[in-house]
């Protein structure tokens, strides 16, 4: 039998997209498009999952440093960070916007959470070819968990990862018996070009719509999207000079930052 994780496999793989698409069509089609019944991962191997993480407070004391060694670079990894440290606890939360309105405010929790037990180095090797990684982000906003899967740009791949991405990460926080009653998958993708991008982004959604029928996946495990737009040709980071070298938004980014969500056509 298919597993989630042999669709993030595939996406990966070198070849025509086509194909791709088409492969995960008929495992999709032989499924009956019921992801909840699809195993997470083969059985021989099934990760064992932490039983240990309490979203309530960061994992393993996480204090927002990022420790590479490019400071001016930016990534995803950064903005995440940037994310926990300016939206975290004790601020007021990322303003979460849908057609033009604040919604609410959302609370960026942690980042990076790994839910595999520890493992040596060469099962890390294969965990990452694997497609399993750590929850980008998790939010909080009345009472609701997010787990948050980020992603630089918006391709049409990319975005069909995401989905299967954020769908099996919900899945295995749900088998690892954390305790969290409301959860939600999400996924953000940060933006620096919003127009082209967030139409690129739906026409994707329209081509994967009339191909694997990604609506009815999007709409029946309450999958919500979203979009971080940074307002500037070179996004901007401040850093903290206490040994940690936390980064930061500038004050006017701050400001202007919010999550969109994105409303299926």
């Amino acid at each position: 039998m298919k597993t989630l994780i042999d669709l993030v496999r595939i996406i990966r793989r070198k070849g025509p997209q086509g194909e791709k698409i088409e492969e995960i069509k008929t495992i999709l089609e032989n499924n009956n498009y019921a992801l909840k019944k699809m195993p997470i991962i083969e059985k021989k191997k099934k990760p064992k999952l932490r039983t240990d993480i309490n979203f309530e407070k960061p994992f393993n004391n996480h204090k927002g440093q990022y420790t590479g060694k490019k400071l001016q670079a930016i990534n995803e990894k950064k903005i995440c960070r940037a994310l926990f440290n300016d939206f975290g606890e004790v601020s007021d939360g990322l303003k979460v916007f849908e057609n033009d309105t604040e919604k609410f405010r959302m609370k960026v929790m942690d980042y990076e959470i790994p839910l595999e037990k520890r493992r040596d180095k060469s099962m890390l090797i294969s965990r990452k070819q694997l497609g399993i990684g750590d929850i980008d982000l998790v939010g909080k906003a009345n009472e609701i968990w997010y787990i948050v899967e980020c992603k630089y740009g918006a391709d049409k791949m990319k975005l069909l990862e995401s989905v299967f991405q954020s769908y099996t990460y919900y899945r295995m926080v749900m088998e690892s018996n954390i305790n969290c009653q409301h959860i939600i998958p999400a996924i953000a993708f940060f933006l620096f070009n919003k127009n082209n991008e967030i139409e690129k982004i739906k026409r994707s959604l329209e081509k994967l719509k009339s191909e694997i029928n990604i609506d009815e996946l999007i709409k029946n495990y309450r999958i919500e999207l979203y979009y971080i737009y940074f307002n500037t040709k070179k996004l901007e980071l401040i850093w903290e000079r206490n040994g940690l070298r936390c980064p930061h938004f500038t004050d006017k980014m701050k400001k202007e930052i919010k999550l969109e969500k994105i409303v299926f056509p």
